[in-house]
């Protein structure tokens, strides 16, 4: 799961959450010296982060308020990895001369971006995950790969139509407001160009549409981000886009909810 407990030459050697804002039946977690759970994990050995994130949430009194300041090194929100150490990792990757075992580690699914006080909960009381086999990591980073692909051609597709879309809406605008221009024939033919240029970028968008829909939404976007949408629209997928270009999976409005 990355680093052990991060410890500060200026602080105690764990940085918690008090022992007050445990749930009484969970205070043996505080005091334990030793990680007593095991991670979730699927069959084939992959942690499950979402679980994860809610288990340990779980562990704390509600009304507990995590706080997010950058400056503050207990409460900064910092990026952990929910897959093994990573002196581990970058063994086995040299071991096996292939760098899967560190691209599936360094995979953005396996990474939350979390309250540094809640991550040092996580490593104290759970136990390092076994690393998965080197097949199902590389059949992983394969679909990862292909349905990353298809959403970058979707979302290329959607900005494209968009644009169009406005230049459209513009020009309609602009003609309204001066009603001369519409006699112009080379006027005539700017606003026939840009409507079709939409209808060519929307048709464009809706191929793009088809062929990601052909792989699972799920291989690039964590739980509950999916795509669950028939016809989503190029402003849905755009919003969609910024969850797919993150490096890690941002739960501190989960943590804080």
């Amino acid at each position: 799961m990355g680093e052990r407990l991060v410890t500060h030459e200026d602080a105690s050697p764990i940085h918690l959450p008090p022992r007050s804002a445990w749930k009484p039946k969970y205070r043996h977690l505080y005091d334990s010296t030793e990680p007593l759970l095991t991670l979730p994990a699927d069959d084939r050995g992959f942690v499950i982060p979402d679980e994860v994130i809610h288990t340990a949430k779980d562990w704390f009194v509600p009304g507990y308020e995590w706080t997010f300041d950058p400056d503050d090194y207990e409460s900064r929100a910092d990026d952990h990895h929910f897959h093994g150490e990573a002196a581990d990792y970058k063994r086995l990757a040299a071991e096996l001369g292939s760098d899967v075992p560190l691209r599936f580690r360094g995979n953005p699914l396996f990474i939350g971006k979390i309250p540094r006080k809640i991550h040092n909960a996580i490593h104290k009381n759970y136990q390092v995950a076994e690393i998965p086999e080197i097949e199902p990591m590389e059949e992983f980073l394969e679909r990862y790969q292909i349905a990353k692909q298809a959403f970058i051609r979707l979302h290329n597709a959607a900005e494209s139509t968009l644009d169009s879309h406005d230049k459209k809406l513009a020009r309609r605008n602009t003609l309204r407001h001066n009603p001369t221009i519409a006699a112009d024939e080379e006027d005539s033919y700017a606003t026939w160009l840009l409507n079709y240029e939409f209808q060519k970028n929307f048709a464009q968008y809706q191929l793009a549409l088809q062929a990601f829909q052909l792989v699972n939404s799920k291989d690039i976007l964590p739980p509950g981000k999916e795509i669950k949408l028939e016809r989503p629209t190029p402003q849905q997928i755009l919003r969609i886009g910024k969850t797919v270009a993150q490096k890690a999976v941002d739960y501190r409005k989960v943590i804080a909810a």
